[in-house]
């Protein structure tokens, strides 16, 4: 009884005999299409609202009629903004849309999710223009985009020279100071005799000063990293972390 603005609906008459005369009667219709046995049309309405449909029935003197009211309902209007103004290539993009129940990222084609009216899209390859579609709870659907200019290749590394992993509040563990995305990412700490002490392929992960849950002593060890920007950059960076204790 439910349908879009724009939609058409089908409705079909389920008894039929062929002593009675059956009349369809429509309210504010705007195209109606006629089976060749009149057991059901397809009808459209051009302006959201609620409309009667009657089914008549006549046999002679008798006469029976039902009616059913459709409910033409207006699309959502769908209004989209970005949370961000800068973005880095490679980031997930963050939307706020609101007008409808539920929300999709419908261009470009990227993993998406959405929480509640925020949307998320990953991974952001350029500046361009985003298209959200936003559903009703019966189906109807909205659009809105977005475009987002201010994306910079940014990919950099700095590494701190010492840390003091002894528990007494800063500089308590040691990492690769990043901005960017990497397509991939190696970070590994070599003791004075070329022994690997530490590694992770995950920029956020931090090395707290110890091997196999052991502390290791005061002394100068090596970072060499080796990762890929987003852009397909190659990055080898190599150097000495001073342990303090």
């Amino acid at each position: 009884s439910d349908i879009c603005l724009g939609d058409s609906i089908v409705l079909q008459k389920i008894t039929s005999s062929i002593s009675i005369t059956y009349n369809w009667n429509f309210s504010g219709a705007t195209y109606v299409n006629n089976t060749s046995s009149n057991n059901s049309v397809k009808v459209f309405w051009a302006n959201a609202g609620s409309y009667p449909v009657t089914l008549n029935a006549s046999s002679g003197n008798c006469v029976s009629s039902t009616t059913h009211t459709i409910n033409v309902t207006p699309l959502p209007i769908i209004d989209v903004i970005s949370l961000k103004n800068n973005y880095c290539l490679g980031d997930t993009i963050k939307l706020q849309a609101s007008g409808a129940d539920k929300y999709s990222l419908i261009q470009p084609k990227v993993y998406t999710r959405s929480e509640n009216n925020i949307i998320y899209g990953y991974p952001l390859g350029g500046p361009g223009s985003f298209i959200i579609e936003g559903s009703s709870l019966i189906g109807c659907k909205g659009y809105d985009s977005v475009t987002i200019k201010d994306i910079v290749d940014c990919c950099w590394f700095s590494f701190p020279s010492a840390f003091t992993p002894n528990n007494n509040g800063p500089n308590e563990t040691f990492k690769a100071i990043t901005a960017g995305n990497f397509l991939y990412y190696d970070l590994r700490i070599y003791n004075r005799w070329g022994n690997a002490v530490f590694s992770t392929d995950n920029q956020k992960v931090l090395w707290d000063g110890t091997y196999k849950n052991e502390p290791l002593p005061e002394d100068v060890y090596f970072y060499l990293l080796k990762a890929k920007c987003f852009n397909g950059k190659d990055v080898v960076e190599k150097g000495e972390i001073n342990l303090i204790r």
